[in-house]
């Protein structure tokens, strides 16, 4: 059933005064599902037109496919009726939207920089976006991104059956390098997982994400092709 709000607004018409009523229909109980537990896909209404696969986690944990996420730790959700909110990494994006119907929410986010609006379909996403590539036997090249704002560059290759190589002279053991992919999520794992990689396909020619090792982490990306020219100087 349905609930209906009835706003009363006073309004002035010359000496005297008069009554207007409206009235806002509000969703009904019927539509607002417990999130806990439950799959959902999130999609940023802008240019990019952004698409992830989420979680409400139990307890009040919340989990999104975007690879640059580095402290997934720290994302929370909460749900108060009809209104739910989600915080990313201790508050630095924050989401509030309301149910539209059982299967659909919508609302707009914000962080230190800027506001979107977003909706979250219920259920996963059954498609992958268009601009995904088949990455066995494709040759790519890579910028480990620092913290510092040094880069450096590498040719890599995903070999068939999931072996990995890349143009770094220090890697003595290839052999346990590996790589992964499932949709539009890529990951590596260098030195039998001392270093990993996990990044997205931001086009059909990029892929952007972070890695790390035990002692530090960085951002990379890599560009479809080989070098048609010497990498820039390492920096």
């Amino acid at each position: 059933m349905k609930s209906t709000l009835v706003v009363f607004l006073l309004l002035g018409f010359g000496g005297g005064g008069g009554f207007a009523v409206a009235s806002v229909e509000t969703i009904s109980q019927d539509d607002i599902v417990n999130l806990s537990g439950t799959k959902w896909s999130l999609t940023y209404v802008v240019a990019e037109n952004k698409k992830y696969d989420i979680e409400f986690k139990e307890g009040g944990v919340f989990w999104y496919s975007e690879p640059i996420d580095t402290t997934p730790d720290n994302d929370f959700w909460e749900q108060n009726g009809e209104i739910v909110k989600i915080s990313i990494n201790d508050g630095y994006a924050k989401f509030e939207g309301r149910f539209i119907s059982k299967d659909l929410i919508k609302g707009t986010a914000k962080n230190a920089d800027e506001s979107w609006a977003f909706e979250i379909r219920r259920g996963e996403r059954r498609e992958p976006p268009a601009d995904i590539v088949n990455l066995s036997g494709t040759k790519w090249m890579l910028t480990d991104i620092m913290s510092d704002g040094d880069r450096e560059y590498f040719d890599t290759e995903f070999k068939e059956g999931g072996a990995f190589w890349y143009s770094e002279p220090n890697d003595t053991t290839p052999d346990n390098d590996f790589w992964e992919q499932n949709g539009e999520i890529v990951k590596i794992s260098i030195n039998d997982g001392y270093a990993k990689f996990e990044g997205r396909f931001i086009s059909k020619d990029l892929i952007k994400g972070t890695a790390k090792n035990k002692v530090m982490s960085w951002e990379f990306e890599m560009r479809r092709g080989e070098r048609t020219a010497p990498f820039p100087a390492q920096h």
